[in-house]
């Protein structure tokens, strides 16, 4: 297939500087890096990224940001043909994307589903010449608000404050969700303020502290609710730490859409 160079006005917060779709990819090296940010993704086989001293496999639906002059190489994996899709970008606004990466220099997306589907738009899009660059810049910032959600909802097992604060935290939730445990509670174990605390879920996870002992707890319903089908939903209540039933019942079906009974009749 081919790629696309130079799509578009330079005058624009973000600009497509190439794309390509399912490429047949030759093994590429880099060792000062590229110019602009460049998102790859594997649509046929698997190739392998190789930055420093770390390798990362990019199986088919996988994509990967890298950013501006980031030494690296990459190549396919097997004998297997490597296919790619790939797009890069700049623009007035580039410099703001650093916080996509969370104090790395590339952030892998395990599903790619929607980045795929945009890049095949963009190249719908060029073969027909039906686009301005005002509408390219504007789709490139949908591209780069969707990777940045990505990089706010995954926690990075490297991440300092994850190590040091949530992880801690999320055990704990783990081990005590049948108790009557407190925000204020959760933060002295990992000694902390309570508002400090649910900041970082909310970096993280998009969720305050509550919300994700909720998620916790409903997750515990859940494995009850179809592995002990004949115990009483008020009990199962009291066994995953809610207080009342009827605040049970209230959240689950927030969380599922489904009442407990409902949710249990799904598979038994």
């Amino acid at each position: 297939m081919p790629i696309y160079f130079d799509l578009m006005s330079k005058d624009f917060p973000f600009v497509i500087e190439s794309l390509g779709i399912n490429w047949n990819q030759d093994e590429v090296s880099r060792p000062e890096g590229y110019p602009y940010y460049h998102w790859l993704q594997s649509t046929q086989g698997v190739g392998e990224i190789q930055f420093a001293n770390k390798k990362i496999s990019l199986p088919a639906g996988c994509g990967i940001l890298i950013a501006p002059f980031y030494p690296h190489r990459y190549y396919k994996k097997s004998s297997e043909e490597w296919h790619t899709s790939f797009v890069t970008l700049s623009g007035n606004l580039a410099p703001s994307l650093s916080d996509i990466f969370q104090e790395e220099n590339y952030f892998f997306i395990p599903n790619g589903h929607y980045f795929s589907q945009w890049t095949e738009n963009i190249f719908n899009h060029l073969k027909k010449q039906d686009y301005t660059s005002l509408e390219y810049s504007v789709a490139s910032y949908d591209f780069l608000l969707h990777l940045q959600k990505e990089s706010q909802v995954k926690a990075p097992v490297d991440n300092k404050l994850y190590q040091t604060y949530l992880k801690p935290a999320i055990s704990y939730m783990e081990k005590h969700f049948a108790q009557d445990i407190s925000i204020e509670n959760l933060a002295q174990q990992v000694f902390i303020t309570p508002q400090y605390l649910t900041r970082l879920f909310q970096r993280f996870f998009h969720v305050t502290t509550l919300e994700y002992l909720n998620q916790v707890r409903i997750k515990k319903a859940k494995e009850i609710l179809i592995t002990k089908n004949e115990t009483e939903i008020q009990v199962i209540s009291q066994l995953v730490g809610f207080k009342s039933s009827s605040h049970f019942i209230a959240t689950f079906k927030k969380a599922t859409g489904y009442t407990p009974m409902a949710f249990r009749d799904l598979y038994i």
